[in-house]
């Protein structure tokens, strides 16, 4: 793979990972 598609797919999978968190902190901290 070229550098350029591997810092692209750490990208894309950061910005899921960074959603998932932003979507599921909330509800741990409410408990």
């Amino acid at each position: 793979m070229k550098l350029i598609q591997i810092i692209s797919a750490v990208a894309i999978v950061g910005g899921v990972v960074i959603t998932a968190l932003i979507a599921i902190i909330p509800t741990v901290v409410d408990r």
